[in-house]
Parts: C-alpha cells; sequence; structure tokens
C-alpha cells in the first residue's frame, strides 16, 4: 500500500569527546500538514523551527544528554506516496555550540532511552518509536534509572514536540504522525517513556571494541 505524503525531519550528530567524533547518532520525526500534499520542499522556516526545539531539548540538563553527544543539524524532506524523497532536502545547521548540557558521565553508547509514539486504536501501523542519544542517566543494582529522570525526559520530549508543531506557514496544523505503508498518517495522541534502556544494535554495531587477550597454560 502506498504512504500517505509527509514530512520526515531528521536530526543529526555525533558521539565523542569535543572534536573527536567516534560515532553519529540520528533520529527522524515524521509530520503532516495540508501543505505537505501540494509542496515537494519542507519550508525553510519549518525545519529551523524544528533545530531550535530540538537544540533547545538537547542542552538542558534537566533531560540528562552527556556533553559526549554533540548535535549538528535537521534536515527536512518531503516523503511521497512511494515512501520516498519527493524533493530536495532542507537543511538547518545547529547554531553555535549544540552538546548536552548533562555532564560527561554516560553508560555504552549501546543503550539508549527510547520514546514511544502512540496513535492508538488497534490496528497496524499504530506505534512509532525514537532512540535518543545517549544520556548521563542513574541507573541503579535493578538496571532501572531513576522514575524522576524518566518523567522529566518525557516532558521535555513532549515539549520539543510540541516547538515543532502547528501552527505553521500559513497557520496549518502541523502534527506529529506515525506514517506507514498502511496508507494514513495517523497523529500522535500518547507519548510513552520507560525507566530502562533499551539497546540500540547500530550503535552496537558502530562502536569499535577493544578486546584484552592473554595466555591460558
Amino acid at each position: 500500500m502506498p504512504f500517505e505524503t509527509h514530512r520526515l525531519i531528521v536530526f543529526r550528530g555525533s558521539l565523542g569527546p569535543v572534536g573527536g567524533a567516534e560515532d553519529m547518532w540520528q533520529i527522524g520525526l515524521r509530520f503532516t500538514n495540508s501543505a505537505a500534499t501540494s509542496s515537494s520542499v519542507v519550508p525553510q522556516q519549518n525545519v529551523d523551527k524544528c533545530r531550535a526545539a530540538f537544540q533547545a531539548f538537547l542542552s538542558d540538563a534537566f533531560n540528562r544528554f552527556s556533553t559526549a553527544v554533540s548535535f549538528e543539524e535537521a534536515r527536512g524532506t518531503v516523503i511521497n506516496a512511494l515512501g520516498t524523497a519527493a524533493g530536495f532536502t532542507t537543511v538547518s545547521p545547529a547554531v553555535g555550540v549544540a552538546r548536552g548540557g548533562a555532564g560527561s558521565n554516560l553508560h555504552s553508547w549501546s543503550t539508549s532511552v527510547a520514546v514511544t509514539h502512540d496513535a492508538g486504536g488497534s490496528r497496524r501501523g499504530r506505534f512509532g518509536r525514537v532512540y535518543l542519544p545517549p544520556q548521563s542517566l542513574d541507573i541503579d543494582s535493578s538496571g532501572r534509572f531513576a522514575v524522576g529522570q524518566r518523567d522529566q525526559i518525557l516532558a521535555g520530549y513532549k515539549q520539543f514536540v510540541q516547538a515543532c508543531q502547528g501552527p505553521t506557514e500559513g497557520g496549518e496544523d502541523y502534527r506529529l504522525v506515525v506514517a506507514s505503508s498502511y496508507g494514513t498518517n495517523r497523529p500522535v495522541t500518547l507519548l510513552r517513556v520507560g525507566d530502562v534502556p533499551d539497546t540500540q544494535r547500530r550503535r552496537d554495531n558502530r562502536l569499535s571494541e577493544r578486546y584484552g587477550i592473554i595466555d591460558l597454560p
């Protein structure tokens, strides 16, 4: 089945000490509004607005992002019925120093707090998921991080999404959606974050591993 036309906003950056990136991170959020059906390009003002919102989310110490996480740019692309780019990508580079604001301590780069986008109902295509860049979390002996940190991250993410949403050009509604090949963009009505970090397999595969070896007589 075809996709319903929508806008994909991608946020990307690097992981590692200042000036020494060792891996890249990237997350993507999908939005829709009526203008997307008649345009093949996401307006610059929309990408700039989302870039500024994400940069504020990342740098707020209460959202627990490590200073090892840097943000480089947001990129907006209209996705057509085939699930491919309808036109060229609009880019909004980060402004100034864009890094996490919660200190340099972080856990394995292969772990990540996952945010679930829930569009409600029981049909397929109800859920979306975003793996946030690594954070500096207080994880206890059970493998969970503090409930207060969970709730702050969830509130901060909601504030970021709301800053990206409408009204935008022409006063049109600009909503976060779950988009799938089932053919309908479904507005997200619930956001969910758990208190156990998930494994982000791509980061685990990209992170170079250094082995220790010892002889066994």
